[in-house]
């Protein structure tokens, strides 16, 4: 009896884990059929391969292994493409983009450098000069168009930098070529300033300081400023050569007029000057001050007045100052046009007239 019993239980016990065997297989099975339904890659699909094959023959799990195998390897194959595809694309890409470097900085450059070599050796100065500034990180590009310039003023543009006379700038002992910006060009004449504040005095002298727009202040007129005097003989006889004194033309100037100052200020204070050296007017700096960059004093002219250690951090207009007609206008670091005593001491941006018209 008792052996029957244990085999009986032994069937018993046989059952309970085939069913369990059953269902652990029916879970992974459903499990499998899920994250298949999921899968959007080679990885995952092989993942639901291996999972039907730990089933081996419960249903049709060895084909559902077998198929979703063979899709991962389908899966692989595109991928492999899909990424040889993207590394051709980025070579290309790259090839694209060192091409277009090439084809900027060095293939076109090239051209145009042979091509201004070509018009400078012809003499055309003019179309040489356009090719060298636009092309000026190329080579010697940049050096060949400021020769150019240099020899040939009428190539200039607005906002070139060109060298004309020669005035102390690093010690009082040498004179420098003066660098001149060219703020505006008509009829064959080059309108310039100096780059740097190259000077620094008081505007006038023998100013008295009364601070009104009367006539009794003759130190806030430009006609009787002694920086004017100064700059049309000391700074003109001295700076330039006698062929350099040629080209520059003389300018008639009329300071103060309506048109540079409030409605209050009478016409009856208008001022008419024949300058070969002077300073821009009011107007004249607001009509051109997107050009006119920020100076810097040279040595010479900030260490002129030690005890004035700020003197180049403004420099002088001729003009009385609009809003202040009892001062002097001076332009500052942010390039706003600001007003001070006709006997304090600023900076100097001498402004000539070049007649190119003989070039």
């Amino acid at each position: 009896g008792d052996k029957r019993l244990i085999d009986a239980l032994q069937k018993y016990n046989d059952v309970i884990k085939f069913r369990l065997e059953q269902e652990r297989k029916e879970r992974i099975y459903q499990s499998a059929l899920n994250d298949a339904k999921t899968a959007n890659n080679y990885v995952l699909y092989e993942a639901v391969s291996k999972e039907f094959a730990t089933l081996g023959d419960y249903k049709d799990a060895n084909k559902y292994s077998e198929k979703y195998k063979a899709i991962a390897y389908n899966e692989r194959e595109k991928q492999k493409h899909k990424n040889k595809v993207k590394k051709v694309l980025i070579l290309v890409f790259v090839i694209f983009i060192i091409f277009i470097i090439l084809l900027s900085t060095l293939i076109i450059p090239s051209i145009n450098y042979k091509k201004a070599n070509s018009l400078l050796n012809s003499g055309n100065y003019s179309e040489a000069y356009n090719l060298y500034r636009k092309n000026k990180y190329f080579s010697n590009s940049s050096n060949k168009a400021d020769s150019i310039l240099s020899a040939h003023f009428e190539v200039a543009h607005i906002g070139d930098t060109i060298s004309f006379g020669n005035f102390f700038q690093t010690n009082t002992k040498t004179k420098e070529p003066i660098e001149w910006i060219v703020y505006n060009i008509e009829n064959s004449k080059l309108y310039l300033i100096s780059k740097n504040i190259i000077y620094a005095d008081e505007f006038n002298k023998s100013s008295n300081n009364i601070f009104d727009i009367s006539d009794k202040d003759e130190s806030l007129k430009w006609d009787k400023s002694s920086i004017r005097k100064w700059l049309n003989n000391d700074f003109f006889n001295n700076s330039f050569n006698e062929n350099e004194k040629k080209k520059i033309t003389e300018v008639k100037n009329i300071t103060n007029n309506e048109a540079d100052l409030k409605d209050t200020y009478k016409k009856e204070y208008e001022i008419t000057t024949y300058d070969k050296i002077f300073l821009l007017s009011e107007n004249e700096y607001m009509k051109y001050k997107s050009i006119i960059t920020i100076p810097q004093g040279t040595n010479y002219a900030t260490e002129r007045f030690l005890y004035e250690k700020h003197a180049c951090d403004y420099w002088f207009l001729r003009s009385r100052n609009s809003e202040h007609p009892g001062y002097i206008s001076i332009v500052g670091q942010t390039k706003e046009i600001s007003h001070t005593e006709a006997r304090n001491i600023w900076g100097i941006r001498p402004t000539i007239v070049l007649d190119i018209s003989h070039e």
